[in-house]
């Protein structure tokens, strides 16, 4: 018979955690770990003998560009400057629209369509949303269960079959929820990395609990080790994916820096539209009307180099800061720091630690942290550690892109696995301004290169009609010449 040990493995590991910080063994250091991963910040160190992991601690304090933009007048001006730039060209556009074509602004109608059969969304999504506190009360049910069971390990296997299988069905049910209703592009993102994010808080609070239901660990009363269930409804909707039964509060809600928040989310949304129909559109349309060569193909790449990347860092404003920090406010969530100064980073490593602070902690914390414990954090375990998270990343990045598209295209897979291996091999020693260069460089081409090749997509299967191909039409339909 098959052991089932995954619940005791995670006992073993905070144990040890634990006692390191019983006896002593914390400290904290200004320059952290070394970078393995997306978001790895402010963590403390346990250090004794392999174990040199450090630990997620949350303290009050702003996000990053919040800082600048409230404390730095050069920075709050530039911010305003965007604005007003910003704000002249959608009025430019939607007066073009108007005066020169006679129509509705066709971007407004494209966010329309894009985010169509919202009720459907919505619908899912209170589905999930009850799905997944549920989970809460099976966890607190294998809890009083296995304190009355003779047969423990039997116990635990059997819950664990059960969780991986919760797991796969969501992945699967999202995935035809998507196809069968035929949701739109933004519709269909909004449901895929909400499924996601339900996944991680389960993940993230049945493996911060487990040990103290195995170990006996307590601080509530009558026996029972696992938290009320206000503490997990409040993590389900907070702006982190690592658990922690308290977390910093602020003492009240800035309803003016909610709607700020809330017109930065509107503004950047039509912003993407207008992109799209005035550079994408134009650019990518003609895509297997007529073959495109090599050199075709790079000049493509290099126009829309500066849109995408522009486009890239509005979806890391937006997702990043606006919403984020949109969600912290209404919450009372103290520690803002969704996010670093990736800009300033010199290497793939730096750029994955800063870049994402909210998953990146999660995949430290639950998945590199814990393979590196399991096999004794040597530094081939750490390499092999890094591989693993960010192929994992990678996984479901691209599965997002899959079922949110209707097509597999694995740009983002491949890039992601590249950028995995590079951070194994690569050690930068030092850090100039002319690495930084070559980053944002890379950054640049990078997006350019994803966005470039999705955009061909897209307009090739509405020239060719082949919507339903599950293989990128724009590669296997001979689209491309060598010369």
């Amino acid at each position: 018979m098959i052991e089932f040990n995954v619940f005791k493995t995670w006992s073993k590991i905070d144990n040890n955690l634990l006692r390191f910080r019983k006896i002593g063994f914390n400290t904290t250091t200004k320059e952290g770990p070394e970078p393995v991963t997306k978001g790895i910040s402010n963590h403390q160190e346990t250090t004794e003998a392999k174990i040199t992991l450090p630990e997620k601690q949350f303290k009050e304090r702003r996000s990053l560009l919040t800082e600048l933009f409230d404390d730095n007048v050069h920075v709050n001006g530039v911010y305003k400057l965007i604005i007003l730039f910003f704000s002249i060209s959608v009025l430019t556009y939607i007066l073009k629209e108007f005066i020169h074509h006679g129509r509705f602004p066709m971007a407004l109608i494209l966010i329309y369509n894009k985010f169509g059969k919202i009720d459907v969304v919505l619908s899912f999504w209170i589905v999930n949303n009850i799905l997944t506190i549920s989970m809460y009360y099976c966890f607190l049910f294998w809890e009083k269960i296995r304190q009355k069971v003779a047969n423990t390990q039997k116990w635990d296997g059997f819950c664990i079959i059960i969780l991986v299988t919760y797991y796969v069905l969501s992945f699967y049910i999202t995935s035809s929820i998507i196809n069968k209703f035929d949701l739109p592009f933004a519709s269909a993102m909004i449901l895929s990395m909400e499924s996601v994010r339900f996944l991680m808080k389960i993940h993230a609070f049945v493996r911060s609990n487990v040990g103290n239901v195995l170990n006996k660990r307590s601080d509530y009363k009558n026996g029972v080790y696992c938290p009320p269930v206000s503490k997990f409804i409040y993590f389900l909707y907070a702006p982190t994916a690592v658990y922690k039964n308290e977390y910093p509060r602020t003492a009240s809600i800035r309803w003016n820096f909610v709607l700020y928040r809330m017109l930065e989310i509107l503004a950047i949304t039509v912003f993407y539209a207008i992109c799209f129909d005035n550079i994408a559109k134009p650019l990518f349309e003609d895509s297997c009307m007529n073959k495109v060569t090599l050199l075709d193909l790079l000049i493509k790449i290099l126009e829309f180099s500066v849109p995408s990347s522009v486009i890239l860092i509005g979806v890391f404003f937006t997702l990043l800061h606006s919403t984020q920090n949109l969600v912290g406010e209404l919450l009372g969530f103290g520690d803002r720091m969704f996010y670093s100064d990736w800009w300033t980073c010199t290497d793939l490593q730096q750029y994955y630690k800063k870049w994402n602070m909210v998953i990146g902690d999660w995949l430290y914390t639950y998945t590199y942290k814990d393979i590196n414990i399991i096999m004794s954090n040597t530094p081939k375990t750490r390499d092999f550690a890094k591989l693993v998270t960010i192929v994992l990343s990678a996984l479901v990045h691209e599965w997002i892109c899959t079922v949110t598209t209707g097509y597999f295209f694995p740009i983002i897979l491949a890039s992601m696995i590249i950028s995995a291996l590079l951070c194994v091999h690569l050690k930068v020693q030092n850090r100039t301004n002319v690495k930084n260069t070559i980053a944002l460089l890379i950054f640049i081409m990078g997006s350019s290169i994803i966005s470039s090749l999705y955009g061909l997509e897209y307009f090739a299967r509405e020239n060719l009609n082949m919507q339903n191909n599950l293989l990128p039409v724009f590669l296997t339909q001979n689209c491309i010449s060598l010369y």
